[in-house]
């Protein structure tokens, strides 16, 4: 009977071993019920947003700077030069296949009206006469103030451009006549009056605007230029101005006309020259106080002087050649 317990004690032992767990449990009575894990679900796919359409983006730009100083500015020879295409920089250009580099920019009274010369030598004082280097001079059409803007066409005269012409010498410069046109704006103009019985020489005051010209080849010389702005050019007057000489604008190398401010003309000198000889008495003559005047029988009087109208035609007409010399003058 022992040994049959102990066989069943050992098989128990050898169950419980294998059965693990869960035959204890059973064993034991024990009716637990198993746990079930949780399901996880996964969340829905967030909804697909459409596309917006892209607002347009300027492209950024950076802004075009000015040439630096004793650079040639971006500029383009043309027949047709116009004041909306004069570059953002200091006057500069090409003469004659060189750099041409302003360094003073003058306006004064010329014979018969204002001109403007463009140079690329520097000037000591306001009222220096300067010499040698290349410059532009231009006869304007009528006298400058500010806000005035002239515009050429393409036609020879009205200035010249003194350039560079030979390269084994290049000191010398040649008076270029040629075919050019230009287009001006004077935006500031501040200048004096001409004082009577003051200094030969006298700075007149400042001017801004600015210019573009071209000068149309010819023979050896190559298409030239010169564009830009340019502030406080000087006004002066290198002696007396045309107007107070009472020579009006618009003679030779000018094409319009300025109104002369003092001065009489020759015009005027010729309407007031008489249209008819003048009227003159004749010579009263008297008989000499010697010898009294011999009478022939029957009483006449000694004949009267003959009125001499040859000698008055003569004066009148050395009259209208010295006021017809005066007008050409």
């Amino acid at each position: 009977m022992k040994k049959t317990l102990g066989r069943m004690a050992l098989l128990g032992a050898t169950l419980l071993v294998l059965g693990g767990c869960d035959l204890v449990n059973g064993i034991l009575g024990g009716n637990e019920v198993p746990v079930p894990q949780p399901v996880v679900v996964p969340p829905p796919p967030l909804p697909i947003m459409p596309t917006l359409p892209q607002m347009p983006v300027a492209p950024v730009t950076a802004p075009v700077a000015a040439p630096a100083a004793g650079q040639v500015p971006a500029f383009q020879w043309t027949e047709t030069p116009a004041v909306n295409i004069i570059p953002e920089a200091p006057l500069g250009g090409m003469a004659n296949g060189s750099p041409f580099l302003s360094q003073s920019v003058i306006f004064e009274p010329g014979m018969s009206s204002w001109k403007v010369i463009i140079r690329d030598q520097p000037l000591a004082g306001p009222t220096d006469i300067a010499s040698g280097g290349q410059f532009v001079s231009i006869d304007l059409p009528t006298p400058p103030s500010a806000g005035l803007t002239w515009m050429r066409p393409m036609s020879y005269g009205d200035g010249f451009f003194q350039v560079k012409n030979d390269p084994a010498n290049p000191e010398q410069t040649t008076s270029w006549n040629a075919d050019n046109a230009w287009a001006i704006e004077i935006t500031g103009w501040q200048a004096a009056d001409w004082i009577s019985g003051g200094a030969v020489f006298q700075d007149a005051g400042r001017a801004s605007g600015r210019i573009a010209v071209c000068y149309k080849g010819s023979a050896n010389l190559q298409n030239s230029w010169v564009a830009g702005r340019f502030e406080n050019a000087i006004i002066r007057y290198m002696g007396e101005p045309y107007w107070v000489k009472g020579v009006a604008s618009g003679g030779s190398g000018s094409s319009g006309g300025g109104k002369a401010s003092a001065g009489k003309k020759a015009s005027d000198l010729v309407d007031k020259l008489p249209t008819e000889p003048p009227k003159t008495e004749p010579p009263k003559t008297e008989p000499p106080a010697t010898e009294p005047p011999k009478t022939e029988a029957g009483g006449d009087k000694p004949p009267a002087a003959k009125l001499d109208v040859n000698m008055i035609k003569n004066r009148f007409e050395e009259l209208k050649k010295k006021a017809k010399e005066k007008q050409a003058e």
